[in-house]
């Protein structure tokens, strides 16, 4: 039902420090599920994450950084990813001297993302794939929207998501929004008795 820790509280009768114990098992669970069906290895570099990578520890840690990330579109689901450090930077200048997203694209090694967020603006840059198997672009760009648009309004119920489990609540997102013509409650079940909590 997609219910906030304090809804499901009050409905199940369980503290809300229990029910967000659950929570985040689950959603961790659900993170390795998207992550397991991403079309890219999580250490393959040509989607993005290995440009202007950083040996220090914080750079490198996306809960110490300005939040971005990254869209694509794969035959039709949707993927997502923390953007590199340096495609966050690039959009954190953007709020102040307009939008450089060329640079994106004339990095050694980027491939392009079909869509990058930027959470602290609220706000969804398309970018023009040149990927094969993206499908076409039109097609592309109502699918990124339309996740887009739903991301907005499902993270906006929580009233603010803590940056150390924003990326949890992206994964969940991303599931939501491809098993949406599903019986999600039936796929949970599914994947829990595969892995338990």
């Amino acid at each position: 039902m997609d219910l906030t820790a304090t809804q499901t509280a009050q409905l199940t009768d369980v503290s809300v420090r229990s029910i967000n114990s659950i929570f985040l098992k689950i959603r961790g669970r659900i993170t390795t599920l998207c992550e397991a069906g991403s079309p890219y290895a999580s250490n393959d570099e040509s989607r993005g994450t290995g440009v202007g990578a950083s040996t220090d520890d914080k750079d490198q840690d996306p809960v110490n950084q300005y939040v971005a990330f990254g869209i694509y579109q794969r035959d039709d689901k949707i993927y997502t990813e923390f953007a590199p450090h340096d495609t966050r930077h690039i959009l954190q200048q953007n709020q102040r001297y307009g939008a450089k997203l060329d640079e994106l694209t004339a990095t050694e090694g980027w491939k392009d993302y079909d869509g990058l967020a930027d959470v602290d603006q609220t706000r969804l840059y398309h970018v023009n794939s040149t990927d094969e198997v993206a499908g076409p672009a039109g097609s592309t760009i109502n699918t990124v929207d339309s996740f887009w648009s739903f991301a907005k309004r499902r993270m906006a119920q929580f009233n603010g998501i803590h940056k150390h489990t924003f990326y949890l609540h992206l994964k969940e997102t991303e599931f939501r929004f491809n098993y949406r013509r599903d019986n999600i409650y039936r796929t949970l079940l599914k994947m829990l008795l595969t892995t338990p909590l």
